[in-house]
């Protein structure tokens, strides 16, 4: 009976070795066919629109089809992004489209910047079997340079009219030249010069927080304008809300360049961005429903609500902490907002925006380490700061990128990674203006640059073994083998962007 087992134990060992054998075998076989498969071809991409507004959707659709013409389902079809706005080309990271049997859709949302918005598509064989890889490069317009003005004026110019019409009774002598026309309609004659008074008033909306006629409810920022003289400093700016009565809750999404400015978390022992919640929502007493900041879009949103009381004068809703990014203008603006009463009315208040200026002198900048998992050699890691300049690593990792957080990190066959912003400041002990981030290291296996690492991945590298294949080569040793199968496997389920800087 032993003898049996023993029997039984040796064969299993014996196909476990063929099989092997016959999986390096067919891997090579492979590879062999692999110079000789079709090219894909990308036949169309639509977009939505043939035009997008500053902060809408860009929606699309690619069509892929195989060598003959015929729908090609399964790929791997990827759009990065880059765009052509304020004279510079900005790579923004890229997105996975879904599969739909030979049409795969995919949206983008970062479209707070005008300009052209180019996308580079590329469809790919997750197998590596069926057909060599295809790409094309679209693009699409966003915003002109005189929409995001357009629509801030014209809800001011409502609030400026009043004004207008207290500067009516600053002509005294129009009543005494017409001494026996007190009966006519003393008015008619007026009502010309409040008209043309009305178009002059406009220009001035950033300040008008100065000049409000009592009663008005207003949404603004004090200072209207902030600015910078250098990369080195700080200010604040102040949410406000003017003239209120029975004011119980707000809710605001406020837009700036993110490029041209952050904010500076005001909370560094909670995830991500926030701002500082004003005295109108005392702790205790108030509820706050939402405070985030999207650094990349440079989208603030707030909500909050006081719990058993209401407010009957001007009140702080939220300060703003602003750092300089690189010299230049940036509009800070209300994209929507919603007050409430203590019965659950809207209150109806005109939204002032605001400006942030920062000088020609600003020059800041970022430094730090990133670490290839599995190679001694890290350099060419692609940084990109928030004012979209990059660099590449050098031998030992260390780069120095012009502009602030949050940084992007890229390498190809590595998870991404980010420094979001307040990275350095929790690095240095709370120095807010500190520019050292650390250091990251990115872990190998991400093939398709999906951000995640899972069987596609595991599936390519093993279609690759025993080649020189210089994607599926993760420790960059001249081959593929089970030492860069391993990297992969010992990371398998991992996502990106990392944001572990130490």
């Amino acid at each position: 009976m032993k003898n049996i087992f023993t029997l039984r134990w040796l064969l299993s060992c014996l196909l476990s070795i063929l099989a092997i054998f016959s999986l390096s075998s067919s891997a090579q076989v492979s590879l062999a066919q692999n110079n000789n498969l079709p090219t894909c071809q990308i036949s169309s991409v639509i977009f939505s629109k043939s035009e997008y507004k500053v902060g809408e959707v860009i929606q699309m659709t690619v069509h892929l089809a195989d060598g003959q013409g015929l729908p090609l389902s399964g790929a791997v079809v990827k759009a990065d992004v880059y765009q052509t706005a304020r004279l510079i080309i900005q790579a923004v990271e890229g997105f996975n489209l879904i599969d739909r049997v030979g049409e795969y859709d995919g949206s983008y949302a970062n479209t707070s910047t005008v300009g052209v918005y180019e996308f580079t598509i590329t469809g790919s064989d997750p197998t590596g079997q069926e057909f060599k890889n295809c790409s094309v490069k679209k693009s699409v317009s966003v915003g002109t340079a005189t929409q995001p003005t357009a629509t801030t004026i014209v809800p001011t110019a409502t609030s400026v009219i009043p004004t207008a019409t207290a500067v009516i009774p600053t002509t005294p002598t129009a009543t005494p030249v017409i001494p026996t026309a007190t009966s006519t309609v003393p008015t008619a004659t007026v009502t010309p010069t409040a008209t043309s008074v009305t178009p002059t008033a406009i220009p001035p909306t950033p300040t008008a927080m100065a000049t409000l006629v009592p009663g008005s409810k207003v949404l603004g920022f004090v200072p209207a304008t902030v600015n910078f003289g250098n990369c080195g400093s700080q200010n604040s700016m102040v949410v406000t809300a003017k003239g209120m009565t029975g004011l119980v809750g707000a809710e605001l999404e406020i837009q700036y360049d993110p490029q041209i400015v952050q904010v500076v978390d005001s909370n560094s022992t909670s995830d991500g961005v926030q701002i500082e919640v004003g005295n109108a929502f005392p702790s205790g007493s108030s509820f706050v429903v939402q405070n985030k900041v999207d650094t990349s879009a440079g989208i603030i949103s707030f909500a909050a609500t006081l719990l058993g009381s209401q407010i009957n004068s001007d009140a702080n809703l939220f300060v703003i902490h602003w750092q300089p990014q690189k010299s230049g203008s940036s509009v800070i603006k209300f994209n929507k907002f919603a007050l409430a009463d203590i019965n659950g009315n809207a209150i109806t208040a005109t939204p002032q925006n605001g400006t942030v200026e920062v000088g020609t002198s600003c020059v800041s900048s970022v430094s730090g380490t990133v670490v290839l998992q599995g190679q001694s050699d890290y350099r060419g890691v692609i940084v990109t700061s928030s004012s979209g300049n990059s660099v590449e690593t050098d031998a030992n990792g260390n780069f120095t990128v012009i502009g602030g957080e949050p940084v992007v990190v890229k390498q190809n066959g590595y998870l991404s990674g980010r420094a979001e912003v307040g990275t350095a400041s929790k690095i240095s002990g709370s120095n807010v203006l500190a520019t050292r981030l650390g250091r990251l290291t990115l872990l190998a296996g991400d093939i398709n640059s999906d951000n995640v690492i899972n069987i596609f991945d595991l599936t390519f590298l093993a279609t690759q073994m025993y080649s020189t294949n210089v994607l599926a080569d993760l420790n960059k040793d001249g081959k593929v083998n089970i030492f860069d199968l391993g990297l992969a496997a010992g990371n398998y389920q991992r996502n990106g962007p990392l944001t572990n800087w130490q």
